[in-house]
């Protein structure tokens, strides 16, 4: 089964991909940092200094990616959509799929833009954010096992926007986009 240091590195790489296409033929070209981990020490931080890009465009400003775990679950496959105490009662515990349980690992992916509000409804930061986060699940879509080919995952369910906020960073405002995706496994238990 995949380790989800394995799963984050798809992720980024995807994301990298992603990025790359969805900036093509921009001048200066865009340079976007991702982080296939969590690489804040706490949620809302004291400096945005990680977050700046050092190159491109919008060197010197906050614009980044970073994936973490969130959470893993543990099911029966043959369970899905039914009353567990029911299904216990029934014997179906021991008639299918006693072998086999489905994994669900769920990530968070956190995007962050420097904020620019000059007055525009159009052209701020709160709407770039928005696309580009938007492009990047669709662009995930069109790719369900991350290019993983591990005979365990079954899949990644579409990447969710959760929420989207303005965060001080001590001496600047980012946008910040809250995502999250689930990736589906399965486990032999025998």
């Amino acid at each position: 089964m995949l380790k989800d240091s394995e799963i984050r590195a798809a992720l980024k790489a995807k994301i990298q991909d992603g990025l790359a296409e969805f900036y093509t033929g921009q001048s200066p070209a865009v340079d976007v940092n991702v982080y296939g981990y969590w690489v804040l020490a706490h949620r809302d931080g004291e400096s945005a200094a990680l977050l700046r890009v050092r190159t491109g465009r919008d060197a010197g400003k906050v614009h980044t990616w970073m994936i973490g775990s969130d959470s893993s679950r543990i099911t029966r496959s043959d369970m899905h959509g039914k009353d567990p105490v029911a299904f216990a009662m029934t014997g179906g515990l021991k008639k299918s799929g006693v072998n086999r349980r489905d994994v669900l690992k769920s990530f968070k992916i956190w995007a962050y833009l420097e904020y620019n509000d000059d007055g525009d409804e159009v052209d701020n930061s709160e709407n770039a954010l928005t696309e580009e986060v938007e492009y990047i699940v669709n662009y995930l879509a069109k790719f369900p096992t991350l290019g993983l080919t591990d005979s365990s995952l079954q899949g990644c369910m579409p990447m969710q926007i959760e929420e989207m906020e303005i965060v001080n960073y001590g001496e600047i405002l980012a946008n910040v986009a809250f995502c999250s995706i689930d990736v589906v496994m399965f486990k032999s238990v025998t």
